[in-house]
């Protein structure tokens, strides 16, 4: 079957994705709960989301929040497993915003540690349609796991909402969906 989509190019990004994690394990060495590092956009993709990586001397398990401008657009994760190295991906931020994200950490001797990490988004980038959502309709919304409403366009910037209707993420990159099922089951889009 020829699916007319070369490989070179899922190489190269694969390899590009391989660098940017070498880059971000080596910046975040010796980051701390107290003093986590935080890469806005570590990828260069997607504006409104955030790495948080830190270690733990105990091995533990982080759930965090990142709070939404109501109680009822908080989006929360836990990662599951004890260990010692923790790396928080953070999605739902509000362009032009200070966000707000509390991270509690649980010890396996039952230890609970916490911290409040904010993070300033910048303003959406040029390009980006201008969208008003005159009235959000919760209840007819497709809420993916992470609580947001993700509008895909075929041709442009992928986006997301929360269930008032405010940005919580966005792609850079122009999109195009596109899946092609592989032999091993993986699905690239």
């Amino acid at each position: 079957m020829d699916y007319n989509y070369p490989p070179e190019r899922a190489e190269e990004l694969l390899q590009e994705q391989e660098r940017l994690e070498a880059d971000i394990l080596a910046e975040s060495s010796g980051g701390t709960l107290e003093d986590p590092y935080v890469n806005l956009d570590p990828y260069g993709r997607s504006p409104l989301s955030a790495l948080v990586v830190f270690g733990t001397e105990e091995r533990a398990q982080v759930s965090f929040t990142v709070l939404g401008k109501d109680s009822e657009t908080d989006i929360s994760n836990t990662i599951e497993g004890f260990r010692t190295h923790h790396e928080l991906p953070i999605v739902g931020l509000y362009p032009s915003y200070t966000n707000t994200v509390e991270i509690i950490v649980e010890t396996e001797s039952g230890e609970t540690m916490t911290n409040t990490v904010t993070i300033v988004t910048g303003r959406l980038p040029s390009g980006m349609p201008a969208v008003e959502i005159k009235e959000a309709k919760p209840e007819k919304m497709q809420l993916a796991e992470n609580e947001l409403t993700f509008y895909v366009p075929s041709t442009r910037h992928a986006f997301a909402f929360d269930i008032n209707g405010d940005y919580g993420g966005m792609e850079r990159a122009s999109t195009v969906i596109s899946c092609r099922s592989w032999i091993t089951g993986t699905c690239f889009i």
